[in-house]
């Protein structure tokens, strides 16, 4: 069964859940706090509440290392949350300590999915906790001192009683508070140190060890003793010497025994204490609004499972491939009736669904922003590097697992940017550069795409290096002459192929951006490249807002049905081989309309299948990101809903490359639709369209 009992398994994933969305909140929190290294008041609250709840959630889950370590910082900011003065100069010291943290408790989490857990030793994160909590029990011991010594030079003579707890009472400090809030309400004079003990954790310790220091009139110390003998669990009481009366002040009216002035004193009193009940009673009265009001607002979410939403895209998914093939059935001319009562309706409903189903998947990318910003954090200081990080379009929405696909992606090319890329503050100075170099990053939807740029202000890459490895490597496929710029930064992607001399931990051994590549296209995206030496790099990548349902034009080839998506469709036109518009230019065929020529991509050609010259064809013209051409098909069946589902494994990684197919999908008739990437079939065809005329990738 592994670590955790059957009880304790069942809760595994919600306990993962919360806790890694506490953990990016924390990371969040260090990362602002960190630009201007200080922490307001509001980020230690925050930091307290986030550590209460993990230490709390840990020991029911019998995490015991994570409940302890949570509980040792919980202590240390509830120190730093009434004397937030302690952490000047220690900021550095506090950042550092809660990003180990961080890191250690997010490794644990990651560790807890597998079988075989077993929990890490906290001892040395306990340790690194107890060391800098030590520091700041010192820094507090020498505050509370110095405030004793202060009240009792200026404060009116009386007597100090030590109060000692029973011996493993636990919670000292919430016992002190009881004891002197019972002892006030009839010594309203009565003062302790520390003065607020249940909002300092560490003084739990010391009075247990040195007890609850309580100041008394000489005058009422017989009553204090009885009331205090009273409290629950104390165990005995020391009298410490009466502090030396000092000058006897100048007596005031109410010293004299005027009784107007003694009322208007203790009306005072009374007024205050009836203040500070009503701003107690109107704090209880927000406090239960606040719930209420958070009550209210839970109870309109829920959380589901993703594999459940999984299922249920699925039978959406078979279910509009039943609905296509019930339609076909429709359009015969005996159902026309029913085609006409129920077709429309019906397919207007299952749309409905789809889209519904789709959105219960779609989260914001900024989800994944907090941990690339991480990324670029620990990579700038290890490498000592000045690195600034800056994000647009966080808030568009994609698919959960298209964001997680994306967040892969993008932490290997960061790395690169960072490592590759962002020079040293010493060579970017003679560079003339600012010393501090940028990654941004920004994101834009486009149609049903998502369109990710990553770049950078660094070195950018270099072409002949890349020349030179590949050279090495025999990498080129064909002429080296015959290489355009992109298609040799493209080269950056293969497998194996670093221009960097020595590898270390973040990169050199030439896996990153083949990674990248491979994720981009599993999903049925594509990756560009853009580069100038000295200026800095940008990787772009094209993916798709949502997997599976897309709207698409299906249209066939000799006896193969292909499919792409609709927003890449501009128009349709009866292609005529006699019509002056097609010509040709540099041995390949184009077609001139709207004072532009597209090249003419004939897929039967392309693809190896038979050609009909005799039939006639449509011309389908395409518009990808930054190419159009137009493909010369057989016939066009219109636009439809598809299932689109990921190539099979065993057509390897490059397949994609090779033949610009991205995905198939199953027809209602159990036929095969093939779907096409338009970008990388204009590349493929040697075609790149530009404004005002055709270039030849030849």
């Amino acid at each position: 069964m592994g670590y955790f009992d059957s009880d304790t398994l069942a809760m595994l994933d919600i306990y993962l859940l919360e806790t890694r969305q506490l953990m990016e909140n924390l990371d969040e929190i260090l990362m602002e706090g960190e630009k201007t290294a200080t922490f307001s008041a509001e980020d230690i609250n925050h930091i307290f509440r986030i550590m209460h709840t993990i230490k709390s959630s840990s020991a029911m889950m019998g995490l015991s290392g994570l409940s302890e370590i949570a509980h040792n910082l919980e202590d240390l900011f509830a120190i730093l949350r009434d004397n937030l003065c302690l952490a000047e100069g220690k900021q550095t010291e506090l950042f550092n300590l809660l990003f180990f943290a961080s890191d250690f408790i997010q490794k644990e989490l990651e560790l807890m999915v597998q079988e075989e857990y077993d929990p890490t030793s906290p001892e040395e994160m306990k340790q690194e906790i107890s060391s800098v909590l030590a520091q700041l029990k010192v820094r507090l011991d020498s505050q509370v001192q110095a405030e004793a010594e202060k009240t009792e030079q200026k404060g009116p003579s009386g007597t100090w009683i030590k109060v000692f707890f029973e011996a493993d009472c636990k919670m000292e400090h919430i016992r002190a508070y009881m004891l002197m809030r019972q002892l006030k309400e009839q010594i309203p004079e009565a003062a302790s140190i520390p003065e607020s003990p249940e909002k300092d954790a560490g003084a739990e310790n010391d009075i247990r060890e040195k007890g609850l220091r309580i100041r008394i009139g000489q005058e009422r110390v017989s009553e204090a003793l009885e009331l205090i003998k009273k409290g629950l669990f104390v165990s005995r009481c020391e009298l410490e010497e009466a502090q030396e009366p000092e000058a006897a002040p100048v007596k005031s009216d109410a010293d004299h025994g005027n009784p107007d002035t003694g009322f208007v004193k203790a009306d005072k009193e009374r007024e205050k204490t009836e203040k500070g009940q009503k701003e107690q009673s109107d704090h209880a009265q927000q406090t239960r609004e606040n719930v209420e009001t958070q009550s209210r607002v839970d109870t309109e979410y829920v959380s589901v499972r993703l594999d459940r939403l999984d299922d249920l895209q699925n039978l959406t998914g078979e279910l509009i491939i039943l609905m296509s093939a019930f339609r076909n059935e429709l359009r015969k001319p005996e159902y026309a009736e029913l085609e006409e009562l129920y077709g429309y309706s019906a397919g207007q409903i299952l749309g409905d669904l789809e889209k519904t189903v789709m959105h219960m998947r779609m989260v914001p990318v900024a989800q994944i922003i907090p941990k690339l910003k991480r990324i670029v954090r620990d990579l700038g200081r290890k490498q000592g590097k000045k690195i600034e990080f800056i994000v647009s379009g966080q808030d568009v929405e994609a698919d959960k697992y298209i964001v997680e696909q994306l967040y892969e992606a993008s932490m290997h090319v960061i790395r690169n940017a960072a490592d590759h890329g962002i020079e040293t503050a010493e060579a970017r100075k003679k560079a003339g550069k600012t010393d501090f170099g940028t990654i941004s990053f920004s994101v834009e939807s486009s149609g049903g795409e998502m369109i990710v740029r990553i770049s950078d202000d660094g070195q950018g890459m270099d072409e002949e290096q890349l020349r030179k490895k590949a050279r090495e490597k025999q990498l080129f496929t064909k002429p080296e002459e015959e290489y355009t710029l992109e298609e040799i930064f493209e080269l950056s992607t293969l497998p194996g192929l670093s221009t960097r001399k020595q590898a270390d931990e973040y990169s050199g051994r030439g896996v990153g951006m083949d990674i990248v590549r491979k994720i981009t296209e599993d999903n049925g995206g594509h990756l560009r490249i853009e580069s100038k030496k000295g200026k800095g790099t940008s990787i772009i990548l094209d993916l798709p807002l949502a997997h599976t349902i897309v709207e698409a034009i299906r249209f066939k080839v000799d006896g193969s049905i292909f499919s792409v998506l609709s927003h890449q469709v501009c128009r349709f036109f009866e292609y005529r081989p006699d019509d002056s518009a097609v010509h040709e230019e540099y041995g390949r065929q184009v077609i001139l309309y709207d004072n532009q020529i597209f090249p003419v991509i004939d897929l039967a050609d392309f693809y190896g299948l038979k050609n009909n010259p005799e039939a006639k064809k449509t011309l389908i013209h395409i518009k990808g990101v930054e190419k159009e051409a137009c493909l010369l098909v057989d016939k066009v069946y219109g636009e439809e809903k598809l299932v689109q589902k990921p190539l099979p494994d065993l057509f390897g990684n490059g397949f994609q490359r090779q033949t610009a197919l991205n995905g198939c999908s199953v027809l209602g008739n159990g036929s095969i639709c093939m779907s096409i990437d338009v970008e990388t079939l204009i590349s493929l065809a040697g075609y790149e369209q530009g404004k005002g005329g055709m270039q030849n990738g030849n």
